[in-house]
C-alpha cells in the first residue's frame, strides 16, 4: 500500500448488507508509522472521496467508489439466494483462489465450480466489513450454513476482490478476481 492510497471502511451490524441499508460509513487512516520502519514525520493528510467521487482502474475507466461496495454486497445476496444472475458480476477472465483447490481460471469454470465442486450447499454470508481502494475490496465476515454433507458450518471468512470497469457505455464493475480464507478445513 502506498501512502497515496485512502482506505474507507464500511461498518455493518452482523446482518446482512442487504439488512442493514443505513448502514454508517467511517473512514480511516492508516496509523502511525513505526519510527524504526519509516521516517518520524508526519504524515500528509490524504485526500478524502465522498460518496459518488471515482477512482481509476487498470483500464483507465473510472470507478464509483459506491459502486464496488455495491458489486461485493451484491456477490454474496447472489451467492445466497443461489441467483442466476450471480455470473454476471464477473469478468470473461475471472481468476479466483480458495484454499484447498487449484486457481478457478474464467467464466466456465467458475460456474462448473459453483455447480458442481463447492462444498457448501446452502448458507448466508454476513458481512462485518467491508475495505475498499481503488479498485480493490476486502470484506471481513461470518458464513453460517450447510454443506452438502450435511454437516453445517459457522465460520469467518476474509474475501479480496479486484475489480475492472465495466465497457465502456455501462457504469459499474466487474469481479477480475476474488481471494478467499477461512479457518475451517472442511469447506
Amino acid at each position: 500500500m502506498t501512502d497515496s492510497v485512502f482506505w474507507s471502511r464500511l461498518t455493518l451490524s452482523a446482518r446482512a448488507p442487504s439488512d442493514n441499508p443505513n448502514a454508517e460509513v467511517h473512514s480511516r487512516q492508516p496509523g502511525p508509522r513505526s519510527p524504526t520502519t519509516r521516517s518520524a514525520l508526519p504524515t500528509p493528510p490524504r485526500p478524502r472521496l465522498g460518496s459518488g467521487d471515482s477512482v481509476g482502474d487498470r483500464s483507465g475507466e473510472e470507478i464509483d467508489i459506491d459502486a464496488i461496495t455495491a458489486l461485493v454486497r451484491s456477490y454474496y445476496d447472489r451467492v445466497d439466494s443461489g441467483d442466476p444472475t450471480l455470473f454476471d458480476l464477473f469478468h470473461d477472465d475471472i481468476r479466483y483462489k480458495r484454499p484447498g483447490y487449484p486457481t478457478i481460471t474464467g467464466l466456465v469454470d467458475l460456474r462448473a465450480f459453483y455447480r458442481s465442486t463447492r462444498l457448501v450447499d446452502r448458507g448466508r454470508h454476513h458481512t462485518l466489513s467491508v475495505f475498499r481502494s481503488g479498485e480493490q475490496a476486502a470484506v471481513e465476515g461470518r458464513f453460517t450454513g450447510s454443506l452438502r454433507d450435511g454437516s453445517t458450518v459457522d465460520l469467518r471468512f476474509s474475501d479480496f476482490f479486484d475489480t475492472v470497469a465495466h465497457p465502456p457505455g455501462e457504469h459499474g464493475a466487474l469481479i477480475l478476481s476474488r481471494r478467499t480464507y477461512f479457518g475451517d478445513t472442511r469447506v
